[in-house]
Parts: structure tokens; C-alpha cells; sequence
């Protein structure tokens, strides 16, 4: 048995995949149902910014993108990458933002120039367009930003591998339902729309309540404490999840979503 967790561990490392305990191995080789995140776990993680919807006429769409990436700029979400990128590929300037909040799940709020902001998830219902943050100031809403994000290549063949062997699979996502179901609909796995880090969490704790081992499977911060109340958190690496990569079990280099099986395989 030492020698056989030490060669699977080992085998594991070679494969861009870092085990931390040798206890993982079993847990892996015993869990049967698998949750996923979906940005970033299951697509690239690079939503791309597809257009700009202004709504209150005394702001550009230059103004409006300009206030949003700097309310932005701190946070390690993609949505906020973009946001900063485009900006500056536009030409867009960095506003100073005093008094800067950000809850996990629910956007970002801060001050510029004595008015208060705040950008965050869409309220937009029935929305097929992909990923929408909406920017609102006291007097209500300024402008929406409409993202899609990339599948990842081997996500299907990953879902048939599981489901063959008798996996229970479940997708959580902060999108809307629509989109969810208009990313991911044809898998036939269900699918838990508008999760915030509290409801992934309470899905992980009520299926362990039924007595089930429960892998999770993410990467973001959002995703932190449903990792670390799984049985087994699985978590795709990188150099700004560092509260995901400590909750998680398993930390998979890279962002080849095959490598779920890979560690599933090896335990």
C-alpha cells in the first residue's frame, strides 16, 4: 500500500496534477458525485466582452466602461480582467475609487468623484446572450456589459466518461439560468443557475447529509468554501486563486479539463 500511494502520487506530479495527502487518493478512487464550477473549470475563463448597452444617456459608453474597469480594477474575478483590459485597449483612463467593497458573489461598490457606484451581476431575465454585469449609480442603472465565455474542448468527453461509470454530476454557475442552460443544456446534467458561494456551499452539505462523497470542482475564490467542505476539492491552479488552491485537495496545473479524469483514474 506506501508503495502504491507514493507511485500514484508520483504518477500524478508528472501529470500536472499535485495531490496533497495520500488520504486524497482513496477519497478520489470513493467519491461518485462530482459538482463543477462553471468559469474558468469547465470554459477558459476569458469571458470576452461582446458589447455595451448604455441606458442612461448622460454617460458614454466610453464613460460608462471607464467607471466600471476601474471599479474593477482590484478584483481577481475574469469578468473584472476584461473589464480593465478593454478599457485600456480603448483608450479608457483609470479612476481613483475611494471606499472600495467588494462581496464575494454580488459585485463591487465604491465611491468616484463623491458618487457612489456599483457593478455586479445582471438582473436581466431570460437573457440569451451569455454573462451580464450591469454598472448602477443611486440614480439607478447607467449601462449593461454583455459577455461570452469558451467551452473547453474535452468537457464533453469528460461528462460521457463520468456518466458511463455511474458519476452523479451537477453544473453551479452565477449565470442565469438561460445561459446556463444554453451553454451546457445539451449534457442532459443538472444544472444549479445563479449560485452564490453560500448555495454551492449548502449543495455540497445536503448531498454529504444523504451520505455522499462529495467532489467539488472549481476555480475561483468563489468557489473557496464549497472546496474545502467537499470530500474532495479539485481546483485548476493559477497565481491569483491562492484561497482556492489552499481549500482544495487537489490542484491541477494548467487548464486541461481532462485532468479531472486523469486524478479520478490515478486514485
Amino acid at each position: 500500500a506506501p508503495v502504491s500511494f507514493l507511485g500514484g502520487l508520483s504518477r500524478a506530479a508528472r501529470n500536472g496534477i499535485i495531490i496533497k495527502s495520500p488520504g486524497v487518493l482513496e477519497a478520489l478512487a470513493k467519491t461518485k458525485t462530482l459538482f463543477f464550477d462553471k468559469t474558468g473549470t469547465l470554459t477558459l475563463g476569458e469571458p470576452e466582452l461582446k458589447r455595451i448597452e448604455v441606458v442612461d444617456g448622460f454617460y458614454t459608453e466610453k464613460q460608462a466602461l471607464a467607471i466600471a474597469a476601474s471599479l474593477e480594477w482590484s478584483s481577481l474575478h475574469p469578468i473584472a480582467k476584461t473589464l480593465v483590459k478593454e478599457n485600456g485597449e480603448r483608450g479608457g483612463v483609470s479612476i481613483i475609487v475611494e471606499d472600495f467593497v467588494e462581496k464575494l458573489g454580488e459585485g463591487i461598490a465604491g465611491t468616484i468623484d463623491g458618487k457612489r457606484y456599483r457593478i455586479g451581476k445582471g438582473a436581466v431575465s431570460g437573457s440569451e446572450s451569455g454573462i451580464v454585469s450591469e454598472l448602477m449609480c443611486e440614480s439607478g442603472l447607467i449601462a449593461r456589459f454583455y459577455f461570452d465565455d469558451t467551452l473547453k474542448e474535452d468537457v464533453g468527453e469528460l461528462f460521457r466518461y463520468f456518466r458511463t461509470r455511474g458519476y452523479s454530476l451537477g453544473i453551479l454557475t452565477g449565470d442565469k439560468r438561460a445561459n446556463a442552460h444554453r451553454i451546457f443544456g445539451r449534457f442532459a446534467i443538472p444544472i444549479y443557475a445563479e449560485c452564490s458561494p453560500d448555495k454551492k456551499s449548502a449543495l455540497v452539505t445536503r448531498e454529504q447529509g444523504m451520505g455522499k462523497l462529495v467532489g467539488m470542482v472549481g476555480d475561483g475564490m468563489n468557489d473557496a468554501p464549497a472546496l474545502a467542505l467537499a470530500d474532495v476539492g479539485i481546483v485548476f491552479s493559477g497565481t491569483e486563486n491562492s484561497a482556492s488552491i489552499e481549500a482544495a485537495d487537489v490542484a491541477i496545473l494548467g487548464r486541461d479539463a481532462w485532468k479531472i479524469r486523469d486524478a479520478v483514474h490515478i486514485g
